[in-house]
């Protein structure tokens, strides 16, 4: 047994890597989720609601969803992540793709789009 070893085995920082290793999610399983999800509520809004695309007047958004059950279920950074996912879904949903507008649209639902950062890491 080497020095370094000895110094892992013992330490908090070694447990924290053996857990971390552990715990650690799946990042394919993650995006896979994410997508299912998005494409789930995408469905349900084009049938319910086609003009308004990304139900950004809804309150509590669907959209918020995504973060919430990928955060729930793989933690904290892929809670975080997939509410970037859901907040630039959103984005290119309610503007069609017209990236003229996403500037505006940015700031006039910002509160929105900082909500999927915030349950992502609060749920995570």
């Amino acid at each position: 047994m080497g020095k370094k070893e000895t110094l892992k085995r013992g330490t908090a920082l070694g447990w924290i890597q053996k857990h971390l290793k552990q715990t650690s999610p799946k990042w394919h399983l993650v995006s896979l989720d994410a997508i299912v999800i998005t494409c789930l509520i995408l469905l349900a809004n084009f049938i319910f609601d086609e003009k308004e695309m990304g139900w950004q007047e809804l309150n509590p958004n669907p959209y918020l969803l995504i973060p919430l059950l990928v955060g729930c279920r793989y933690g904290f950074i892929a809670g975080i992540l997939s509410g970037l996912f859901a907040a630039i879904t959103v984005t290119l949903l309610a503007t069609k793709l017209d990236f003229y507008f996403i500037r505006s649209f940015i700031d006039n639902n910002l509160y929105l789009l900082f909500a999927f950062f915030v349950v992502g890491a609060l749920i995570g």
